[in-house]
């Protein structure tokens, strides 16, 4: 088992080398005037690398599925932000889609669990709470259904809510009986 963890340890470190060796080759590009963006715009590669070195660290020792939520949220926020620091979204544009942040913490809990093998079901409680957040809120504010919703009002995205919730039960009841069907 020693022998794993060293080997896991300088597979982290080439890692993190790795990617100070990157960053150093952006940084000597840019100084020289080579095309590659400014730290204003390629910000989002830091939160991505930070992610991936945090699936890394769950992937040696699968033990430590709770590094799989960080992971993700960092992964995917940084994906998130690469439209917003290149320009192709403006920043302005931000009260249009920030639900996806509620979606991408609830995504990450649903990452934690599928890492913790599917056995921690409470994860899914604030899992289910956020993408269902995150998925009645972005049809609302970035679409024109959010004049349908001030139409009809608020009792049809509680219904909704109750809708997700209500799968997400029944999603487990299916996994529990293939679990019990398989024993």
């Amino acid at each position: 088992m020693s022998k794993r963890r060293g080997v896991g340890g300088l597979v982290y470190l080439v890692f993190i080398g790795a990617g100070l060796i990157g960053f150093g080759a952006w940084m000597a590009l840019a100084e020289i005037g080579a095309p590659v963006p400014d730290l204003e715009r390629g910000w989002p590669a830091f939160q991505i690398w930070g992610g991936l070195a945090f699936w890394l660290g769950y992937l040696l020792n699968r033990r430590a599925f709770g590094l799989a939520l960080p992971g993700t949220l960092a992964v995917l926020t940084g994906i998130f932000f690469l439209p917003f620091s290149f320009g192709v979204i403006d920043w302005s544009e931000m009260e249009q889609w920030w639900p996806v942040f509620p979606l991408i913490l609830g995504l990450s809990f649903v990452a934690m669990w599928v890492a913790a093998g599917l056995r921690y079901w409470g994860l899914l409680i604030p899992a289910g709470i956020f993408v269902s957040a995150g998925l009645i809120a972005l049809p609302i504010t970035a679409t024109p259904f959010g004049s349908v919703v001030e139409i009809v009002g608020w009792p049809v995205a509680i219904l909704a809510v109750g809708a997700t919730l209500t799968l997400i039960a029944m999603l487990v009841a299916v996994v529990r009986t293939i679990r019990l069907v398989a024993r």
